[in-house]
Order: C-alpha cells, then structure tokens, then sequence
C-alpha cells in the first residue's frame, strides 16, 4: 500500500532577488495515525490571526479502518506546527474553506456528501453537495447537504448529483454587515436510470 501525505510549501514572493524561494516545506500524516493511509489535499488558504498567520486546509482521508473518504480540515500556523485537525464522516470530500471573518470565528467549508437511498428509491447512491460552519477548533456548528434542492423538473426515476467546488468571501458594499457574504460554485446534474 502507498501511503498519500499532504505536503504544504512556503515560498518567498516574487519580488525579492530570488524569488518563490522555498522557505520551508513540511508534510503533515507521515505516519502520525496508523488509520489513516491516504490523504488528498484540495485547497489552503492563508489569513493572518491576530499578530499570527495561519492556513486552514481542506480535502479528503481515506481510512484503512472503513475503505471511504472522509472529508478533513487541518488548521496550521504560519510556521507549519499543526493547531487541529479533524474529520467529518457525513462528508466523503471538503473542496474549498475560507475563515469566516477577521475575528477568527469559523471557517466555511464546502464540497460533497455521499447520499446512499432507501430501500424504495430506484437509484444508485449519488453524491450531494453540502456546506458547513465549523468553529475555530474545527467542531461543526452547521452541516447542510443540499440533496437535489435547486431542481425543479426531477420526473419518474431521476436523481441528482451535485457536489460544491470552491468558496469564496467578500465584502458587500451594500451591506451594513461589519461580517462577510459568502458565494459558492459547483456542480449539478441529473441521472437518468433506465430499465
């Protein structure tokens, strides 16, 4: 078996004498939880924390425990030592996490959840895109999948497939929020199951 770790390189900007120098690269699961042999890294972002910078990263594990993804978050400082860490079983994959504001609250996370039918349904588990707010010590304050909502012309036996790919925040200047709006982009398609 061939263990996949997640790997996090810091590099100079482009403007100094030599730049995109390497200045540290460190790689996080080597060998740290014997349960997890895989780790696939989908999106970091940096943000400063105070007098801190810190990166929050998103993606998925695969356990050897229980064979199926699982989406993760990892909080690093800015010098690459681990802060939290954790999974999120109700996902099979995070894709994108931005903090939530300047105060360090939460961070929004998104990606997608596997949806396995009932006994009734006459289609094949698909995967549901799904949204979350966790807090800063990465425990979920909000988990949404969104199970097909935006489609309105679902007939006889069609399913839906979405899965959300990137997130971003920004200030609203229409908005007498001091906080930030949110928008996200992903996919949807229906699935046609013949007889």
């Amino acid at each position: 078996n061939r263990v996949k770790n997640a790997l996090l390189v810091k590099m100079d900007d482009n403007k100094t004498p030599n730049p995109f120098r390497v200045l540290w690269a460190k790689e996080y699961f080597q060998g740290d939880n014997a349960d997890i042999f895989a780790i696939d890294v989908e999106d970091v972002y940096h943000y400063n924390a105070g007098r801190r910078s810190e990166y929050i990263m998103c993606g998925k594990v695969r356990r050897r425990s229980q064979g199926k993804t699982e989406g993760f978050l990892l909080r690093i400082r800015g010098s690459g030592a681990v802060l939290s860490f954790a999974t999120y079983p109700t996902t099979s994959v995070l894709t994108s996490v931005v903090p939530t504001d300047d105060r360090r609250i939460g961070y929004v996370a998104v990606g997608k959840t596997i949806r396995v039918p009932s006994q009734n349904d006459n289609i094949e588990a698909t995967r549901d895109a799904v949204y979350m707010y966790v807090n800063t010590n990465l425990v979920p304050r909000c988990l949404r999948a969104l199970r097909g909502e935006f489609e309105d012309d679902l007939v006889g036996d069609e399913g839906v497939e979405s899965g959300f790919n990137k997130v971003i925040r920004y200030k609203n200047p229409n908005s007498n929020s001091p906080g930030y709006d949110y928008a996200v982009v992903g996919t949807l398609s229906l699935i046609h199951i013949s007889e």
